[in-house]
């Protein structure tokens, strides 16, 4: 294995302790409702893509996408006193379903021993 993909796995083995840590995190923000599964069902994803073996560029982008996102909410929380507007609380909601349902897509199941 390259450099390339020395850092790749770094770089996704890093932003799944982001969301693991964002996660427990989470729990003790009560003022949050909905960041929790979110974060639960971006870690699930960051995961699933772990053990993907191709479409690596896709998957470092979809990893990286997550946690962009994740680091956006956890900033909105701070800078708005750790209120978040019930628009985005039905976001989270569905994009915790919309991560769930990528997690169990094809593309993202290991491959099967023949």
């Amino acid at each position: 294995m390259g450099k390339d993909s020395d850092l790749a796995t770094d770089t996704l083995g890093n932003s799944i302790l982001i969301v693991e840590t964002m996660k427990e995190i989470s729990s003790a923000v009560a003022h949050a409702p909905g960041l929790g599964p979110v974060l639960g069902a971006s870690l699930g994803l960051l995961k699933a893509v772990e053990r993907v073996k191709g479409a690596e560029d896709r998957s470092r982008r979809l990893a990286g996408r997550a946690v962009e996102f994740m680091q956006y909410i956890e900033q909105r929380v701070l800078r708005d006193d750790g209120t978040i507007d019930d628009d985005v609380v039905d976001y989270l909601s569905a994009l915790t379903y919309t991560i769930e349902q990528i997690c169990v897509a094809p593309f993202l199941s290991p491959p099967s021993a023949a």
